[in-house]
């Protein structure tokens, strides 16, 4: 008949593989996933892990109680110059020892895409996968962007649970670790294509030499873009360029050229004007007989001259002003 193991119970002697039975109660993984064997960049090719606690369950009647009190440095191999590669650092539980250890899995260096090495979980080896590591081409340290948690995915470590009881994480956390890497291939740059991209922009010059920047502020525009700005338009306005005028040249203020004329002819007692000129009805009149003189109104009409500014007739137009720069180099 089967030995049916009972435990615990007192004046019972018990071994280690009685203990195991119990352990075997639990499923694989680290105790929490919020404190317990965390991979953080410690500056460098170094990683610390966590003090924490996990169990192991390598068979069906057998299960490992596992603690690390103290946390602990790793240091990581050198990345390939030319390929990128993928690390692991797992828990390892290695049963003819009868310890656990931490260990780097180091990844095969491929420019196409690498991939990460695998685990081992057999009776006499079982890994606990805490962090994945991207090595990418000649890094010199490793980065918190280079960590990637896998703690919570149950197919390489997964958070322990008693039995069947529990939240599985694992197919959540396939599924947001598809949607992460599908966001990195399609939706974001590297972090060499972002550095090239903001090279890229300092190289365009906002204001290339000859642009013109006006601003209610009197700070020099050399102050917020660089290069050499030459303060001009004192009490001008600008106009655009055409035949008559090349760009960067200036014409003085002037007045209308008002032109017109007014003829008195004394014996017809007859008064004509032209051009700006414009004569009214007589205003008094004066003398007796054959002796007499008239007044006459007469204006002048500046909307009649020649145009200064554009096709406005007057000397000054409406204006706000504004300080105006140049640059010149």
């Amino acid at each position: 008949m089967a030995d049916i193991i009972t435990y615990p119970e007192n004046g019972i002697t018990y071994d280690a593989d009685d203990a195991s039975g119990y352990l075997a109660t639990r499923l694989s993984g680290v105790y929490s996933a919020e404190e317990d064997f965390s991979v953080t960049a410690q500056g460098g090719l170094s990683v610390q892990v966590s003090a924490g606690q996990a169990w192991v369950r390598p068979a069906r009647f057998k299960g490992r109680s596992i603690i690390m009190e103290q946390p602990t440095t790793v240091v990581l191999t050198e990345a390939d110059p030319v390929r990128s590669r993928i690390d692991r650092v797992v828990l390892r539980y290695d049963a003819a020892a009868k310890k656990t250890r931490l260990q780097v899995l180091e990844g095969v260096p491929n420019s196409a895409g690498p991939a990460a090495p695998a685990i081992t979980r057999t009776e006499l080896i079982y890994d606990l996968c805490l962090a994945e590591i991207k090595r990418p081409a000649g890094s010199t340290a490793v980065t918190a962007a280079d960590i990637y948690d896998t703690r919570a995915d149950e197919t390489v470590c997964g958070v322990m649970r008693d039995g069947v009881q529990g939240i599985p994480t694992g197919t959540l956390v396939q599924q947001w670790k598809a949607v992460i890497e599908s966001m990195r291939g399609g939706s974001f740059y590297t972090r060499a294509e972002v550095d090239a991209l903001l090279k890229s922009l300092k190289s365009v010059d906002p204001f290339p030499v000859g642009s013109i920047y006006q601003s209610t502020a009197s700070t020099s525009p050399a102050a917020l873009f660089g290069g050499t700005w030459q303060e001009i338009a004192q009490n001008r306005v600008l106009m655009g360029a055409g035949s008559g005028h090349a760009a960067g040249t200036t014409v003085e203020a002037g007045l209308p050229n008002i032109t017109g004329s007014f003829v008195a002819d004394v014996k017809k007692g007859e008064h004509k004007v032209s051009g700006a000129f414009t004569a009214g009805s007589a205003i008094a009149t004066t003398g007796e007989y054959n002796n007499f003189s008239d007044v006459y109104k007469f204006s002048l009409d500046a909307s009649k001259s020649n145009a200064i500014y554009g096709r406005s007739a007057t000397v000054q137009p409406a204006a706000y002003y504004v300080h105006i720069w140049r640059r010149v180099a």
